[in-house]
């Protein structure tokens, strides 16, 4: 019972601090630091008890709040360091949140940037490993892949379709 309640703790308090932070309650948005934990003690407190889950747990969520933020490349770098993501979570979900993620930077900063092979293929890798979600489970999935879909039309200037395949994915929300 006590291992649950750590367990529980140790993944909730990154999910309040991420909360906390985008309410401007820190005064380093981007540093999980503040009431809810510390986000240097927590990591490593994650190596300690080799618990890759927590240790890709918070680079996530920073990544999400660079996201928010407009902050395109912090968004990458966070988004690097998450290494081995398909091995460490259990959870579908992180593991297509990590590959949206990967595909909406990618789009971003070669729009941003212009033609970036490094970016392109991380797109298509992305992209690739969210269709193959969307074609096992639509219902979760599919909405993902018509907005990474979206955005590739409208990277190559392809509005129409874009504006269409945004409208399929907000009926699918």
């Amino acid at each position: 019972k006590a291992y649950r309640v750590n367990l529980v703790d140790s993944f909730l308090a990154p999910v309040q601090q991420f909360v906390a932070n985008l309410a401007g309650e820190s005064e380093n948005v981007f540093t999980l630091t503040g009431e809810f934990m510390n986000e240097r003690e927590e990591m490593r407190s994650a190596s300690l008890r080799r618990n890759r889950s927590l240790k890709l747990n918070i680079p996530m969520l920073k990544c999400w709040i660079a996201l928010y933020m407009g902050n395109w490349e912090l968004a990458e770098t966070f988004n690097g360091e998450l290494v081995g993501v398909d091995e460490a979570f259990r959870s579908t979900l992180a593991i297509s949140a990590y590959h949206f993620q990967s595909a909406m930077i990618a789009v971003a900063l070669l729009r941003k940037h212009g033609r970036d092979r490094r970016r392109k293929r991380k797109l298509n890798r992305s992209f690739r490993e969210i269709q193959r979600m969307a074609r096992n489970c639509p219902s979760n999935f599919y909405m993902l892949q018509t907005i990474v879909e979206a955005e590739q039309s409208a990277l190559t200037g392809k509005m129409d379709d874009a504006v269409n395949r945004y409208k399929l994915a907000i009926d699918l929300a």
